[in-house]
């Protein structure tokens, strides 16, 4: 499968984003990423890695930011955006380790449950370094390894979760806390914040296990 672009296949982005509709106003994340973005200038350039429809640029320019972009690999989730979005924000495709834009253009470069779909962790570290200015934010919502290294794994390294009550299932490669955070990532950023909590979004959720890990990186 190419993990890339698995949310173009009939009916996935609907029942994501109905799940996400659902379960907005309980959704750690989503709460951790606007407090954080909200310290912030609303001059600041602004990023949104896996941006899915839309719904988080939105509420950012409900926020009175009005240098937004958004990036996702998927051309049914960025057809969502775009309607929901009005075309007021500057969207486009693409990877975290492959991002269509120049040197140093953003402050800030937020992503919810996208870098976990990267294939290549340190090529996404060093994509998200490049655009950001010195001094910028990375501000991420992943889903956590030590829960990923519950799953079992098919033979190209990858996992399988489901969402929403089983209305949805995704795959993505399951990455190690060390390939997160290595010495290249840790060469480009210092870490500010860590935070893990068991998201409800994901099916079976247990109360021990954070199965979500959150983070704010500072660019060197």
């Amino acid at each position: 499968m190419n993990i890339e672009k698995q949310y173009d296949v009939d009916g996935l982005v609907r029942g994501y984003v109905d799940g996400s509709l659902e379960n907005e106003q309980n959704d750690l994340g989503r709460q951790f990423l606007r407090e954080r973005v909200d310290i912030f200038d609303r001059s600041s350039s602004l990023l949104d890695i896996g941006c899915g429809n839309g719904m988080d640029l939105k509420v950012y320019a409900g926020m009175g930011f009005t240098h937004l972009y958004g990036v996702d690999p998927s051309e049914n989730f960025l057809q969502e955006a775009r309607e929901l979005l009005n075309g007021k924000i500057k969207l486009s495709e693409g990877v975290f380790e492959q991002l269509p834009f120049e040197n140093e253009m953003f402050d800030v470069v937020v992503s919810r449950h996208a870098l976990h779909y990267s294939h290549n962790l340190t090529r996404a570290a060093i994509e998200v370094a490049r655009v950001l200015k010195s001094g910028g934010a990375f501000i991420v919502v992943i889903s956590h390894p030590f829960a990923d290294a519950l799953l079992p794994r098919d033979e190209e390294g990858n996992v399988t979760a489901t969402l929403f009550n089983g209305a949805v299932s995704i795959i993505f490669p399951q990455h190690a806390l060390s390939d997160l955070f290595s010495a290249s990532f840790l060469d480009l950023f210092e870490l500010d914040l860590l935070y893990e909590y068991v998201g409800n979004e994901r099916d079976g959720a247990v109360a021990e296990i954070p199965n979500t890990l959150a983070f704010i990186a500072i660019k060197k």
